[in-house]
């Protein structure tokens, strides 16, 4: 085999080398790439804490505005400006700023339609800042196959990306969703509460068929670093984890929707509640749809819930039923 031969397939070894290497870095790179856009946030330079208003809208025409205001967030539906769940509201947002471009499917327009990203079926999130000057607009399109991805766009990108998300569940909601439907303030803990008076007729079933007639006020006191229930003037020994399980439900008691207060002043029950700190919260109950829901005014709201009367039936009770039981 002479020397030229050689030096020719020497040389073309080198160049066959260098080819696989371009081949093979084109692969790594373009992967290195890839990731890269799949963990970009879908959203540049988002900061949750920036955002005063948020625009949820659907193919079906519902909008349902979130603002946020000096006593907090509130929703605009319709007619109707009720107070929003500060708590929902701050998750939806954070979940907006984690969420990541995912894998790019198309920069192609037409096809929009294939992932619902057209204007006909494509649903929509817009939020702005304060002034007004910054405005973030994510279109949602139809859900990926694993269930747990969605296709989306943003509103100034051609870009069609696979992300992983849930933005779809939060757009089909009702305004209800967002309410703020816990009946007594965040300062009326399980804990907080020192008094209850009840006065009125009060449900025992979730049907509100069964109803009982009661007049009683309870109150905490505290006798050698103790704390303990009692009924006032009366030689009612009251079971101390019962009552503590009834502040604990008033607490937490929710409706599960808001209405315009009525000219009806009417009510069935009223309860009061006051806190170590004072602080002093009467509701007025009265059933409605034959029973089965309870509409709870409370002093000096804006506004009433509605509370089934499964969950109301767990927060007010018969003084009976916080007795302790002879054996």
């Amino acid at each position: 085999m002479s020397v030229a031969y050689k030096t020719k397939i020497s040389a073309l070894l080198v160049i066959l080398i260098f080819l696989i290497g371009l081949y093979v870095y084109g692969i790594f790179n373009n992967t290195m790439i890839s990731n890269k856009i799949t963990q970009a946030p879908l959203l540049s330079s988002f900061v949750p804490s920036h955002v005063k208003e948020i625009e949820l809208s659907t193919t079906q025409g519902s909008l349902i505005v979130l603002q946020k205001g000096d006593s907090g967030w509130v929703v605009l539906s319709g007619k109707n400006r009720f107070p929003a769940s500060s708590l929902k509201v701050e998750a939806f947002l954070n979940m907006i700023a984690d969420l990541k471009r995912g894998k790019l499917i198309s920069s192609e327009k037409a096809d929009a339609v294939r992932f619902d990203l057209d204007v006909y079926h494509a649903k929509k999130i817009t939020m702005r800042d304060a002034k007004g000057t910054r405005q973030w607009s994510i279109l949602i399109g139809k859900p990926g196959q694993s269930g747990s991805e969605e296709y989306v766009q943003l509103s100034n990108d051609a870009g069609i990306f696979l992300a992983q998300s849930s933005m779809n569940f939060y757009v089909a909601q009702e305004a209800a969703y967002w309410y703020d439907l816990e009946v007594f303030p965040e300062d009326v803990t399980g804990n907080a509460i020192k008094e209850i008076s009840v006065s009125g007729i009060i449900p025992l079933d979730g049907e509100g068929k069964t109803v009982k007639k009661e007049n009683y006020l309870i109150m905490k006191s505290e006798t050698g670093g103790v704390s303990r229930w009692a009924v006032p003037g009366k030689n009612i020994i009251l079971d101390q984890a019962s009552v503590q399980l009834l502040c604990n439900r008033l607490a937490v008691l929710q409706g599960i929707d808001l209405a315009e207060k009525s000219h009806n002043l009417s009510s069935d029950f009223t309860l009061s509640v006051t806190t170590e700190s004072g602080a002093h919260y009467s509701i007025f109950g009265k059933a409605i749809e034959g029973g089965v829901q309870y509409s709870i005014d409370r002093v000096n709201s804006l506004y009433v819930f509605i509370v089934n009367t499964n969950a109301l039936i767990r927060a007010v009770m018969p003084l009976e039923n916080l007795i302790v039981r002879q054996k």
